[in-house]
């Protein structure tokens, strides 16, 4: 383990690392215990708890990834145990479940949550090795957009500056003109049951051309190079122009 990691319950814990330990249970009839058992039991409830320090925690599952194919070997399950562990970094002092987050190496994800760090593991998380493992784990990407997550993004796009509002909203068209099934999918919203299509209607998210078309009478105000987003009711398309 990680130097500093406190084992829970840990007088109670033979170490076998010498012979004579190792001899003195095969004594007693008692079957070691595996690595995956002990961690889950000793050390991992420990996060769960909140029992380690922020860095701690980072320094321990860091440690924890780096050796999850050894602990898949052992036991299979192991993966599971860790899908629901919330031990992710995504802000200051807060974790969560590697399944409550977006892979940060996606560009269209990166435009989506533009200025929403938190829908990403914290730098600690991102080199190559431990994204590898949280995606085994569950760590979310593009095939798991819901229309939830479209929804939000949409209620919260005024929050934002001009640039990453008109990012998010591109992300937004992108996802959409590839899913165009989550326009049907329903939500929950204030007690009603709406789909993604008529929720969205009720909001500004879809970015204007930014260049006039050739075919745009010049005699006509243009509003695309405003950086505006509208609804869509109140869109054309481009052949109408």
């Amino acid at each position: 383990l990680p130097k500093g990691i406190t084992v829970n319950n840990a007088q109670h814990i033979i170490s076998i690392r010498d012979e004579n330990s190792r001899h003195l249970l095969e004594l007693l009839g008692i079957r070691p215990m595996e690595k995956t058992l002990f961690l889950k039991e000793h050390v991992l409830s420990g996060v769960q708890n909140r029992v380690y320090s922020q860095n701690m925690v980072v320094i321990l599952m860091r440690w924890v990834l780096e050796r999850l194919q050894i602990f898949r070997e052992e036991d299979a399950y192991f993966v599971n145990y860790l899908r629901c562990l919330e031990f992710v970094p995504v802000g200051h002092e807060k974790f969560v479940r590697p399944t409550d987050v977006f892979d940060p190496r996606d560009y269209l994800l990166q435009q989506l949550f533009i200025g929403e760090e938190e829908k990403f593991p914290q730098e600690e998380f991102r080199k190559q090795n431990i994204l590898s493992q949280l995606q085994l784990i569950g760590m979310k990407n593009v095939a798991s957009i819901q229309a939830s997550d479209l929804a939000s993004v949409a209620t919260k796009l005024s929050r934002f500056d001009e640039s990453q509002a008109r990012s998010k909203a591109q992300a937004m068209l992108k996802l959409l003109n590839s899913k165009s099934d989550l326009l049907n999918n329903v939500l929950l919203r204030k007690g009603k049951r709406v789909n993604l299509k008529v929720f969205l209607d009720g909001y500004s998210w879809v970015p204007c051309l930014e260049e006039r078309p050739k075919s745009y009478p010049c005699g006509m105000e243009w509003y695309g190079s405003s950086g505006n987003l509208f609804r869509p009711s109140e869109m054309t398309s481009l052949h109408k122009a």
